[in-house]
């Protein structure tokens, strides 16, 4: 390559400069270069202190997070222990609550039956008064929803309810040969009756109406009737419905040409439509079935005895049953 005169100049003339300005570029590079490894440096060890700082706080997060759980867990604890003792509580508070209801409940079922015992008792004691004095109308309100008036094909006639579920006795004769027989309670209403058996020489017969929950006679036993003991008939003479009569037992064991049994004699006035109705003793039991009359004589009156009366009405049931049970 040639250099001429002027290119050499040129070059002399630059020459020393651009020397001068490599070398400096030169330590100025390698200035520069130590300066980035004293920040690479620096950044490095800040680095360093930044992790461990960052690794210090999240083992302080750590613990205080362990620290948190834990502290909710013993206050769950604390609450979960602190429901048991309130259902613990609430629990023993409702049997308390409970039993004393319960002692309330006796105690008022109590004094109910005292009250109605006492009742009971002074209801007696006036019933008893009125007896002694010969007055039976402190039982004759009770007696009277005992009592029917029965009505068959024209006949009238009287019957008392023995059981609840509507079992009448009266007598046979009153609905011999009947189909059509209705029976009218003291409060006016009237049912259907069903013959459920008879005992035609005994003069016994039972009738049945589909009710229950009827007042009822109680049997009384007819061998203590006593001679002078008085007396209550009950029943429809002559269609004027439940009418009371009084008398007394004139005579016990009575027997009667041309029937079977024996009878209770009693001055109680009777009329057609008695028949079939009941005969009460003081204590407001059954003690007769009102049977018949001597015709055109006053104070002849004749009941079939209770214990009689009972056994052959339920012998008619028990017979009627077992018919039932066949279908």
């Amino acid at each position: 390559m040639q250099v001429d005169a002027e290119q050499r100049k040129w070059l002399e003339k630059i020459g020393i400069p651009l020397a001068i300005a490599l070398v400096l570029v030169a330590i100025a590079f390698f200035v520069l270069s130590d300066r980035l490894e004293g920040l690479r440096q620096d950044l490095r060890t800040e680095a360093g202190k930044n992790a461990e700082a960052l690794a210090a706080l999240e083992k302080a997060q750590k613990g205080e997070l362990a620290t948190l759980r834990q502290g909710v867990e013993a206050k769950a604890e604390e609450l979960e222990a602190a429901d048991t003792a309130l259902a613990a509580q609430l629990e023993l508070t409702t049997q308390q609550t409970n039993q004393t209801f319960e002692s309330v409940a006796s105690t008022m079922e109590a004094l109910e039956a005292k009250r109605s015992s006492e009742l009971t008792a002074l209801k007696d004691q006036v019933s008893g008064l009125s007896l002694e004095a010969g007055d039976f109308s402190g039982i004759v309100d009770e007696l009277i929803p005992k009592v029917v008036s029965i009505k068959s094909q024209g006949s009238l006639a009287s019957g008392a309810i023995f059981r609840q579920d509507g079992f009448i006795v009266t007598n046979y004769h009153v609905i011999e040969g009947k189909t059509d027989i209705s029976i009218t309670l003291s409060n006016k209403k009237q049912y259907k009756a069903e013959i459920i058996g008879f005992n035609q020489d005994n003069d016994l017969a039972v009738l049945k109406v589909e009710r229950t929950g009827l007042r009822f006679f109680e049997f009384g036993n007819s061998d203590n009737v006593k001679v002078g003991e008085k007396v209550l008939a009950l029943g429809n003479p002559l269609g004027l419905d439940f009418t009371v009569t009084q008398g007394i037992v004139s005579a016990k064991n009575r027997k009667i040409s041309g029937l079977p049994g024996e009878f209770i004699q009693t001055d109680v006035p009777i009329n057609p439509g008695n028949s079939g109705g009941p005969l009460v003793n003081k204590a407001g039991e059954l003690i007769g079935i009102n049977t018949l009359k001597v015709k055109d004589q006053e104070s002849l009156g004749f009941a079939i005895p209770s214990n009689f009366a009972r056994s052959n009405a339920e012998e008619i049931i028990r017979k009627w049953e077992a018919k039932e049970a066949q279908g």
